[in-house]
């Protein structure tokens, strides 16, 4: 996770991608900058503090409660119904927390403008955090669909799986 600062669509601060094997970083961005933290070394001392130690908490809370969505049984109804819930994989919450993103416009980190319209990017990843953004509640407008299949000795090969899902043009 990257941090961004009062505007969300500007960033402040955190490490840029990619990864020394080319891999896309940050995944997310959340805010991270002027936050409250503990600070070490002082006995219940605090600090205000920036970046993507800063960010990430609030990447894994994001996570927690998706956990907590899916094992009270939100899913799919949108209403909570135990008879529903399940353990979902960390998969599963990843996915989730990947369609949460919004693309940021304007970010522009140490000098580096990225694209107003052209997220993934090396700067902002996949974009900024809404969680309202991927899950389903009754009477929101857009349902959601998730499968969660746990594979403990990986897909079979040649093992393929096809859904067809209607998409108005």
């Amino acid at each position: 996770a990257a941090s961004s600062e009062g505007n969300t669509n500007n960033v402040a601060t955190g490490a840029l991608g990619p990864t020394f094997d080319n891999r896309r970083k940050p995944e997310i961005y959340a805010p991270g900058s002027n936050t409250t933290s503990s600070q070490a070394g002082t006995n219940c001392g605090t600090q205000t503090c920036f970046g993507s130690s800063m960010a990430t908490p609030a990447i894994a809370a994001s996570a927690a409660l998706v956990r907590q969505y899916f094992t009270e049984g939100w899913y799919p109804s949108g209403t909570k119904r135990p008879d529903q819930a399940f353990v979902p994989s960390g998969a599963l919450l990843k996915a989730t927390l990947l369609n949460s993103t919004r693309n940021m416009t304007g970010t522009d980190a140490f000098g580096v403008a990225a694209p107003v319209n052209g997220y993934p990017t090396n700067i902002e990843g996949w974009g900024e955090l809404v969680l309202d953004d991927a899950l389903y509640f009754a009477g929101d407008a857009r349902n959601m669909w998730a499968w969660d299949v746990r594979h403990a000795g990986g897909l079979s090969t040649g093992e393929t799986h096809s859904y067809f899902l209607p998409v108005a043009t």
